[in-house]
């Protein structure tokens, strides 16, 4: 799963490199973002040939299957949790009129 969209990318992209070469960038300190950056300068120094822009590409992509393996929570909800979950979160107008 891509975290970013293209535009979102291609920025992050930009930022991230600033980052890698400790130069001011747009990242936060603590921010997913930040971790995401921690791990391209990671990956681009196991791998120096990543910081060329024709791996730009391949650079946000390790960058996303590390973050989906170490970082990302995923949740699955039954269909009954789901159905429970929508009604107590339901507007008043939503829920069925007696």
């Amino acid at each position: 799963m891509r975290v970013f969209e293209k535009a979102d990318a291609d920025r992050f992209y930009v930022d991230v490199m600033k980052y890698v070469n400790n130069q001011p960038n747009g990242i936060r300190a603590g921010s997913n973002g930040e971790t995401m950056a921690k791990i391209a300068k990671g990956l681009i120094e196991q791998r120096p040939g990543l910081a060329l822009p024709n791996a730009k590409e391949e650079l946000l992509g390790a960058i996303d299957t590390i973050w989906e393996r170490d970082h990302a929570i995923t949740v699955q909800i039954d269909e009954g949790t789901m159905a429970l979950a929508k009604l107590a979160f339901a507007n008043d107008e939503d829920l069925p009129q007696c």
